[in-house]
């Protein structure tokens, strides 16, 4: 019995050594780690002056206009006003945007990196595209074609049925040419006879094409849309939405070999086996060249896509960059006289009231203090301050709502010695609303060098409090208790 109570005391002491180590640690973890409130009080700081600079930029735009000019049918997503007086300055600076009435039923304006919707009018009702189908088109050939110098002959029969009042670029029976060449000619000029062949020539057959134009139309996103025509003017029976030509457009032009195609101004196609002269093509995009008229052109303007189906339906579809912006500007069912053709003024428009309702925010500096580390193993120190490597800007309307950004961190709860300054330890991601506003390495404020003592109390102090050692103190209790009831049943057999 007296070896029983030995065993017991000894199996206390261990246990309460192994406590003591466990709230030491603990208590170290706690006071070695940023709170994410400490965190959310930093942003919202920032984000504070950020709103105050901005309503002083707004105050300073502000006019007298007729309330008269808005117009009701038009939607626009803003962030959350904060008092009465801020929503008077945003109905001020509308109406400002308003004395020109857009001609176009359907609009769309959106940031292209963070999903940001600034102005939508009718972005979900189905339409016919038109040549903004060939984008689409472009996408699917380059993805179903490995090589884009590819030769592809004019086979008989493609362009039997084919409408020469529309654009086109006089494909001959017989003609060859490059994958690349129909590409351009289709994008820039809006062949229509150059997307047929394309449709034909690049895959297995017609109707696979189409097939595969409607797989990464739901790819890239699109679900209210169906597509029969890869050159838009045949089938009045192809819809789609302008959200869905947005997602789609959005697709394309991460590939680089279409923003190429999709920002060329003009295009030269060299002589062919049935043309001796070569082809100078330019862009039916305004925005692109000034070969029509330099009143639209707009050096911001990377491209995408226009159509004209008649004088009372066209549109355009146009990525607008300059400085940390990258919107997608949407317009359709515009119309035209002799003089405009007023998807440019809509898109134009856009523009205007984008640079009038949201500024650009920098939500995060570059090498900004946003995190401290835990060190296991570090000498001398056991915390490391944490920088993030570049800047986070975004758009955002004026009187955003600072609470509803938000950081998240991707970074490990212990980091072990030796660190160098400036090396990578994990990443940041800032959102609003939800939306993704970008990402950016965090980096070492310092350079940390390792200690051996550190290390071995580090991993002590894991050991004892690890749920290993736990266990394995209660399999000793269990063994010395069998053990020891075994031997006194022992004793009295013998007795």
């Amino acid at each position: 019995m007296k070896k029983i109570f030995i065993y017991i005391l000894l199996v206390i002491y261990m246990t309460a050594y192994a406590s003591s180590f466990n709230d030491i640690y603990a208590a170290e973890s706690k006071g070695s780690n940023i709170s994410s409130s400490d965190d959310e009080k930093e942003t919202k700081s920032t984000s504070s002056e950020s709103n105050e600079a901005s309503d002083y930029k707004k105050e300073e735009k502000k006019n007298t206009v007729d309330e008269s000019d808005t117009d009701n049918n038009t939607s626009n997503a803003g962030g959350k006003k904060k008092d009465d007086e801020k929503k008077d300055e945003e109905e001020v600076a509308d109406d400002e945007v308003e004395k020109y009435f857009p001609h176009a039923s359907l609009m769309l304006m959106a940031d292209g990196d963070t999903g940001l919707v600034m102005y939508e009018k009718n972005a979900d009702k189905q339409f016919n595209p038109g040549g903004l189908v060939k984008i689409l088109t472009a996408i699917t050939a380059i993805e179903l074609c490995d090589d884009l110098t590819k030769k592809v002959t004019v086979e008989e029969g493609v362009l039997e049925n084919y409408d020469y009042e529309m654009s086109n670029i006089g494909l001959i029976y017989g003609e060859t040419l490059s994958v690349q060449t129909l590409l351009e000619a289709m994008m820039v000029y809006d062949a229509g006879d150059c997307a047929l062949v394309l449709a034909n020539e690049v895959g297995k057959s017609y109707s696979e094409f189409i097939d595969s134009m409607n797989a990464i139309a739901k790819k890239a996103g699109a679900q209210n849309s169906k597509f029969t025509d890869p050159a838009g003017f045949g089938d009045k029976d192809q819809e789609t939405t302008l959200n869905d030509m947005y997602k789609i457009s959005k697709y394309a032009m991460k590939n680089a070999a279409f923003v190429k195609i999709a920002k060329d101004d003009y295009i030269e196609i060299a002589p062919t086996n049935k043309y001796k002269s070569k082809r100078i093509l330019y862009s039916t995009n305004q925005f692109l060249t000034s070969y029509y008229s330099d009143k639209h052109k707009n050096p911001a303007i990377a491209g995408i896509k226009s159509y004209y189906i008649s004088k009372k339906d066209c549109g355009i579809i146009a990525n607008y960059k300059t400085g940390p912006s990258n919107l997608y500007i949407l317009c359709a069912q515009s119309d035209s006289d002799e003089e405009n053709i007023y998807s440019y003024n809509d898109v134009e428009y856009l523009i205007e009231y984008a640079k009038q309702n949201f500024s650009v925010v920098t939500l995060v500096e570059e090498e900004e203090f946003v995190h401290e580390a835990y060190v296991s193993n570090g000498k001398d120190t056991s915390k490391l301050l944490v920088i993030t490597e570049n800047k986070i800007q975004t758009m955002l309307p004026y009187g955003y709502d600072s609470s509803a950004i938000e950081m998240k961190f991707d970074i490990a709860d212990n980091i072990h010695a030796p660190i160098q300054k400036r090396e990578k330890l994990g990443t940041m991601t800032v959102y609003y609303e939800g939306l993704k506003c970008g990402e950016t390495n965090l980096l070492a404020y310092s350079d940390i060098e390792s200690s051996a003592f550190t290390y071995l109390k580090h991993k002590t102090k894991t050991f004892f409090c690890s749920i290993y050692f736990k266990l394995g103190i209660v399999i000793i209790i269990a063994f010395l208790i069998l053990k020891t009831v075994t031997l006194n049943k022992r004793k009295k057999r013998k007795k």
